[in-house]
């Protein structure tokens, strides 16, 4: 805990910075979105299945633009993409709360989703890998701590929020606060670190292949489009070595959390056991996230990739076999340790693998990729339980993806290393 407060202490400004980012997230996350659902189905009169369809279509579209969107951290300075970033969100909540018509309702979600959930996100934890190499794993868990806070504060002020001025005000007293306050606050904590993303480029005699464990930071050229830098980072045996294991965790745990009061249900759970077991998530997920920090400093992300799926194999195992209320919690606890294990041990293990120079494309892509995961989930368990198989069927399928999954995951660890 000592070590963890000095380095803290020494590097206090970027880790807030990184913090800030993923804490104002939550304005782009499903969770803060699910508070507004009730009043805008009601004033727009839509369905669930309506406003969920127009939902997917603006997480899947935002997935899309994040490809393109995020590269350009490899070539902006940081201060002034992380102001256009908070600026985005802010025009997008502001859009939201004065939507009149579906069009401009769905336009505003893919903002939210795009600037919120996406770079905002993606512009921490990047920033967090490229500027702390021996203590990337500290780096990591602290800034994306903002998460986790997020999620135990926006929910319970939004529902007072909400009640008290409405759902529109809220939102646009949102909008304006956010353009005012943090853009300044994210200059000041920045007054004092280098911003250019040239200063991270290596000389070009720099510029090698790390064998076959790293892909040549030489062949991300950027005067080269969009494209071609996406065909060659997924032309290569690292992506397809940890893309599966990345991709696993986000499919499965939006689909659970979005079936979670029907998964209740089918086990004789109250809705009010469920949402109080999912404190063990929001804690197991935040202890973890430090335990990960340190882990990976000391053995790297590479070596420990293949193991944190393991809980979250166990989850799924328990879903099938026992029905008691008092493995609720244990089951959220479980996936809140893959989850908080997962989030350090991914985003380190793509700039070990990558290389800092161009992680900003790299992660764009992953979390891109991440994003439409988020979407497939939802409708893999959709259409298994439309087609009649019960919960337990489901889980069965999804431990076997898993397992599956876990298998592959230790390829990598058995790679030869050059």
């Amino acid at each position: 805990m000592r070590s963890w407060i000095l380095f803290f202490s020494q590097n206090r400004n970027l880790i807030l910075f990184g913090f800030l980012l993923t804490f104002f997230s939550s304005f782009g996350q499903t969770f803060f979105v699910s508070l507004f659902v009730p009043e805008v189905l009601q004033e727009f009169g839509l369905t669930n299945a309506s406003f969920g369809s127009l939902y997917a279509a603006a997480t899947l579209v935002s997935a899309f633009c994040l490809t393109w969107l995020g590269r350009y951290i490899d070539t902006v300075d940081l201060r002034t993409f992380a102001w256009l970033v908070v600026g985005g969100l802010s025009a997008a909540l502001l859009l939201f709360s004065q939507a009149g018509q579906l069009v401009w309702l769905g336009i505003g979600l893919w903002g939210m989703r795009l600037a919120g959930q996406g770079l905002m996100s993606h512009t921490s934890v990047t920033t967090m890998a490229r500027y702390f190499d021996n203590a990337r794993g500290k780096a990591i868990s602290l800034a994306t701590l903002g998460h986790a806070a997020g999620g135990a504060v926006f929910p319970i002020l939004m529902a007072i929020s909400i009640q008290q001025a409405g759902w529109r005000n809220t939102l646009l007293w949102l909008a304006i606060a956010l353009a005012l306050l943090l853009p300044p606050l994210l200059g000041y904590l920045l007054r004092n670190v280098t911003t250019d993303p040239a200063a991270f480029r290596p000389a070009p005699s720099e510029n090698t292949t790390d064998g076959e464990n790293r892909v040549s930071v030489a062949s991300l050229d950027e005067d080269k489009d969009q494209s071609s830098s996406y065909k060659e980072i997924m032309s290569g045996r690292v992506f397809w070595s940890i893309a599966p294991g990345v991709l696993a965790m986000p499919f499965l745990n939006t689909a659970i959390f979005f079936y979670q009061l029907s998964l209740g249900a089918s086990k004789g759970w109250s809705a009010e056991w469920v949402a109080a077991s999912f404190t063990g998530y929001a804690l197991a997920s935040a202890v973890c996230l430090i335990l990960a920090g340190q882990l990976t400093d000391r053995f790297s992300a590479r070596h420990l990739f293949p193991y944190f799926l393991f809980p979250l194999l166990a989850a799924t195992i328990l879903m099938v076999v026992m029905d008691s209320r008092w493995i609720t919690p244990v089951f959220f606890i479980l996936l809140g340790i893959s989850s908080g294990v997962g989030n350090t041990v991914k985003s380190a293990l793509q700039a070990e693998m990558f290389g800092v120079q161009y992680l900003g494309t790299v992660r764009s892509l992953f979390s891109a990729l991440m994003v439409v995961s988020t979407a497939m989930g939802p409708a893999a368990f959709g259409l298994l339980l439309d087609a009649g198989f019960s919960f337990e069927w489901v889980f069965a399928f999804a431990a076997a993806y898993v397992v599956l999954t876990i298998l592959w995951n230790f390829r990598l660890k058995t790679r030869k290393e050059t």
